[in-house]
C-alpha cells in the first residue's frame, strides 16, 4: 500500500510539475504576444503550442482527465482567439485540440459547439470533426444536458460539408428524439428544426430547402460574426433570405 501510495504521489508531482511548466510557456507566450511579433516568431509560438498538446497526450492524468479538459478547453480559446496570429499561421492546431479535448472527456459538450465549427470552417476538416463527435456521442446519454445539439451540429456537417444527406438525416432525427428528453425552449426549437430538416431529407436529400435551414441553425447560434456572415451569403446563393421573426429567425425562398 505505502508502494503504492508512493508510486501515485510522484506521478502526482509529475503531473503538477508539468502543467506549471506549460502555464509558464503560456505566460511568456502572453507576454510576447504584447509586442509585435514577425511571422517567424508567431510560427514558433505555433509550434510550443503543438509540443504542449503532444505531451499533455503523454503524460499520465492520475484520473484528472475533466481538469485537463478543462484546462485545454481555456488554452484553445486563448489560440483560436488571436486573431492577428492564425491570420499569418492559420488553424492547424484546432483539430489537434478537439482530438485531446475529446479524448479527455468525451461529455464535455459545450466544448463541441466552438471546437466543431472552427474545426470544419476554420481549419477545413469537416471530416474530423464528425469522427470525434462520434466518439463523443459514444459516450453521450439522451439525459445529458445539450447532447441533442451535438447530434444537431453533426447533421449539420454532415449535410452541408461532408455531402451525406443519409447519415446527415439519421443525425437530425436523433437530435430530434434526443431533444425530448429536455423540456426548454432552446430543446423544443431545435427538436422541431431537426424533424423539419430530417422530414425534408426523407423526401428529397438535395432539398435545397434543407440546407438553407441548416445554414439558418449555423447563422443563428455562432458566435463567429465571419461565420454568421459566411452562412448569410450561402442562405442568399440558394436564393433565400433571413427574415426575423417573433421567435427568432427563418428563411424565406424569393418568387420566382
Amino acid at each position: 500500500m505505502e508502494k503504492l501510495f508512493r508510486s501515485y504521489t510522484i506521478l502526482l508531482l509529475i503531473l503538477l510539475l508539468t502543467i506549471t511548466g506549460i502555464i509558464s510557456l503560456q505566460t511568456r507566450e502572453i507576454n510576447l504576444r504584447e509586442k509585435d511579433l514577425s511571422q517567424e516568431e508567431l510560427k514558433r509560438l505555433e509550434d510550443t503550442s503543438r509540443v504542449q498538446l503532444e505531451l499533455i497526450k503523454k503524460i499520465p492524468k492520475l484520473g484528472f482527465n475533466n481538469l485537463v479538459a478543462d484546462w485545454l478547453y481555456l488554452q484553445f480559446i486563448q489560440y483560436f482567439g488571436d486573431t492577428q496570429a492564425r491570420n499569418h499561421t492559420g488553424y492547424t492546431l484546432n483539430p489537434l485540440y478537439f482530438q485531446e479535448i475529446v479524448d479527455n472527456d468525451p461529455r464535455f459538450t459545450g466544448a463541441y459547439f466552438t471546437l466543431e465549427p472552427a474545426t470544419t470552417l476554420f481549419s477545413g476538416m469537416p471530416q474530423v470533426s464528425v469522427t470525434l463527435m462520434n466518439q463523443g456521442l459514444a459516450k453521450m446519454s439522451p439525459q445529458q444536458d445539450s447532447t441533442y445539439q451535438v447530434w444537431f451540429y453533426k447533421g449539420i456537417t454532415e449535410l452541408l460539408f461532408i455531402d451525406s444527406p443519409s447519415l446527415a438525416k439519421k443525425s437530425f432525427e436523433k437530435a430530434a428524439q434526443w431533444s425530448e428528453y429536455h423540456h426548454t425552449s432552446n430543446s423544443f426549437n431545435t427538436g422541431i428544426r431537426a424533424r423539419e430538416i430530417a422530414d425534408f431529407l426523407a423526401t428529397n436529400p438535395d432539398s435545397t430547402k434543407a440546407r438553407a435551414s441548416a445554414w439558418l441553425s449555423i447563422y443563428v447560434y455562432t458566435p463567429e460574426k465571419v461565420v454568421r456572415e459566411f452562412a448569410q451569403q450561402q442562405i442568399e446563393a440558394l436564393g433565400a433570405k433571413i427574415i426575423p421573426t417573433p421567435t427568432g429567425f427563418t428563411v424565406k425562398f424569393e418568387d420566382k
